[in-house]
C-alpha cells in the first residue's frame, strides 16, 4: 500500500507514504491513486479530528516519477495530468479536516505542492537545512497551486506542536 491509515484513540490519523519498490516516495499513478482514497476516508471518518502526513523514507516526496511521467508525447495527456494533480491537491486542502505534513526529508517539485495544500507543516532540522533546494520552488508552487496558507517551519521536537492545531474539542 503506497499511503497507509492508521487512526489512534484520539481521532488523528497518521497517514504514511511508503511507495512500494521505490527508494524514494514519487509522484506517480500509484501514489495519487492512494492518495485520493486516504483523503475519501478521512472525509467520511467522522471520528477522525485531523491527520498528519508522514515519510516512511529519508525523503518526504522527491516529486515526479521521472520513469513515468515522461511516456507519452501528447500535450492534452500532460494537460489532463496537471489538471488531476490541481483537483487531488484542492480536495487536501478543502478535506475538512486540519492535515499537517511532517517533513522528515526533503520535499521537491511536486512534493513541496503536496505540502503546500496541506493546513500546516511540521519540518524536521535536517529537512529545514535542505530547504535552499526548494526555495525557488516556494514562490512558483504557491503561485500555480492556489495554495492559500505560507508554508511555515516548524524546528521543535517536542510534538505539542503539531499536536495544538488538533484541538478542535
Amino acid at each position: 500500500m503506497a499511503i497507509a491509515y492508521e487512526k489512534d484513540a484520539d481521532g488523528i490519523v497518521l497517514l504514511t507514504i511508503d511507495m512500494p519498490d521505490r527508494s524514494a516516495n514519487v509522484l506517480n499513478e500509484v501514489f495519487f491513486a492512494a492518495f485520493r482514497e486516504v483523503l475519501d476516508k478521512l472525509a467520511d471518518d467522522t471520528s477522525a479530528v485531523g491527520a498528519v502526513l508522514v515519510s516512511a523514507k529519508k525523503l518526504w516526496i522527491a516529486g515526479a516519477d521521472i520513469d513515468t511521467s515522461f511516456n507519452s508525447t501528447d500535450p492534452a495527456h500532460f494537460f489532463d495530468m496537471s489538471e488531476q494533480l490541481k483537483r487531488d491537491l484542492r480536495r487536501l486542502e478543502t478535506v475538512g479536516k486540519p492535515v499537517v505534513a511532517a517533513l522528515n526529508g526533503t520535499a521537491l517539485g511536486g512534493g513541496l505542492e503536496v505540502a503546500l495544500s496541506c493546513t500546516a507543516s511540521a519540518i524536521s532540522r535536517k529537512s529545514f537545512s535542505n530547504r535552499p533546494q526548494v526555495f525557488g520552488f516556494v514562490i512558483i508552487t504557491a503561485a500555480t497551486s492556489g495554495a492559500s496558507r505560507s508554508f511555515k517551519a516548524e524546528t521543535s521536537t517536542r510534538p505539542s506542536g503539531v499536536a495544538g492545531i488538533f484541538s478542535t474539542r
